[in-house]
């Protein structure tokens, strides 16, 4: 009982809980929570289509540039660097100043807006590369920010709205080549000993522009909701003193009553060794694994579909990718329901198995179209939501806080960056036919850290309990 009471009283400096609305009634109403998951949910929505169209306008930013596939990739592991450090602001910002969560959305998405409407005048990989790495730190900066945001305001419930909101990353990926087919040509090139090659190349300019703007609106959402914010601040100003003051004295308090059973600075860094141990460090390997594993398929499903065994044509390619992401966005809305019935972390375990066992039945099954369209769908139903019902485990049993998302952002990174690197250099030497079973080990060292979180959380919330306040 003592540790506990030390561990709650830690946990206050550890985590930041986000009060939503300073008005009583618009505290307490469920409209208002929609409302802003909503909101939130567009915003990713924004997010799939700024960081998605980049990889279907490769070969165009490789001729207006006048390099390589090389190059761009450097540029393109740069966006990752920058993503890096949004995070780490990102998290400190959300950590530090609470109050301004709806303004930090605002500006990250303002942002992303600017970066990718200045891509299209972007003609030296010099000036690509440093918008990249601007892209990845409004990248960054918003996915730490809005998982904090959303999970202040659903708490423990944030297990359905996770799944929501990052459906909404799926829909903007799988609309983002529907952004750019209607402004794709072909380019022809004639060489110097007379061959003739054809290039399908976008014009950037009007689509990128659309999704700024798409940004620049979902921004303009969250300026309101900060600007109401600061109205209720002033319309009553006693109340937040009351709450404040309130709050103050109750941790005032609390230290008085506790000062027999907390001697010092050492048992609150022990609560935070807890956190650090049981969440933080399981929540970096497994984002890590998760989302390296993730962009590996994503990345190279299309060229081991193509130049694999079962030479499948770049038109079947092409509807296969997409399809793989539209199922992408289904999986985590259809997840919501069913994480009202059934318990997170059972659905996590289910997910981590049914997605390696579809990448065990991709890497057995025959080369055919069937059967590679067939394990395709049934991979991503399954690993969609890992990412969002991964967030959902850690809020049972502690809050999300911007610390946390940082990590989760920091493993991503990583993980993308490794994973993906070493599956290049594998699927190159071995050939196309090493992806599934590529996919398949790395699913299966995912199943083992995702279980090993399963574990975590649910030990640290059984010794230590976790929060339970209502939502705000």
């Amino acid at each position: 009982m003592e540790n506990r009471d030390v561990d709650e009283n830690s946990k206050g400096d550890f985590e930041i809980i986000s009060h939503e609305s300073n008005s009583p009634s618009a505290r307490n109403t469920i409209r208002n929570r929609i409302l802003k998951t909503t909101v939130l949910f567009l915003s990713w929505c924004c997010l799939g289509l700024y960081a998605e169209v980049l990889g279907p306008s490769l070969q165009t930013y490789i001729t207006v540039t006048n390099s390589d596939t090389e190059l761009i990739g450097i540029a393109f592991s740069l966006r990752e660097l920058g993503m890096f450090f949004g995070s780490l602001v990102g998290a400190f910002v959300a950590d530090r100043f609470v109050q301004w969560r709806h303004l930090a959305m605002s500006c990250t998405l303002i942002l992303g807006a600017v970066t990718i409407g200045s891509v299209p005048w972007c003609t030296t990989v010099t000036a690509l590369s440093a918008t990249f790495f601007l892209s990845g730190c409004a990248h960054g900066a918003m996915t730490a920010n809005g998982n904090t945001l959303l999970n202040s305001i659903w708490l423990k419930q944030s297990g359905g709205p996770f799944n929501f909101m990052h459906s909404g990353y799926g829909v903007g990926a799988a609309l983002a080549p529907g952004f750019l087919a209607p402004f794709t040509f072909e380019l022809v090139k004639t060489g110097i000993n007379g061959t003739v090659s054809t290039k399908k190349i976008v014009r950037l300019g009007i689509p990128y522009a659309i999704i700024a703007g798409l940004c620049c609106i979902c921004a303009g959402l969250f300026w309101f909701f900060n600007l109401c914010k600061s109205r209720a601040r002033v319309a009553h100003p006693m109340e937040l003193s009351k709450k404040e003051n309130g709050e103050e004295e109750s941790d005032a308090r609390s230290d008085d009553d506790n000062d027999v059973v907390t001697p010092s600075r050492c048992q609150k860094l022990a609560a935070h060794k807890n956190i650090l141990v049981y969440i933080v460090l399981p929540t970096f390997f497994l984002y890590a694994a998760l989302v390296g594993n993730e962009r590996v398929f994503s990345k190279y499903l299309f060229v081991f579909a193509n130049e694999g065994p079962a030479h499948i044509s770049k038109e079947d390619c092409f509807l296969l990718t997409s399809v793989y992401w539209i199922v992408f966005a289904l999986a985590r809305i259809v997840t919501v329901p069913v994480s009202l019935f059934i318990p997170l972390p059972c659905v996590f375990a289910i997910q981590l198995i049914g997605a390696w066992a579809m990448a065990l039945g991709l890497y057995l099954a025959p080369p055919t179209w069937t059967m590679y369209l067939s394990f395709t769908v049934c991979f991503g139903l399954f690993k969609s939501p890992l990412f969002p019902t991964g967030l959902g485990v850690i809020s049972t049993a502690t809050t999300v806080t911007g610390l946390i998302a940082f990590f989760v952002n920091l493993g991503s990174s990583v993980g993308a960056s490794m994973l993906q690197a070493v599956a290049g250099m594998v699927l190159n030497r071995m050939g196309r036919q090493t992806f599934p079973l590529f996919v398949m080990v790395s699913g299966l060292v995912l199943v083992f850290i995702g279980a090993a979180l399963i574990a975590t959380t649910h030990f640290y919330r059984i010794r230590h309990g976790s929060k339970s306040l209502s939502a705000n």
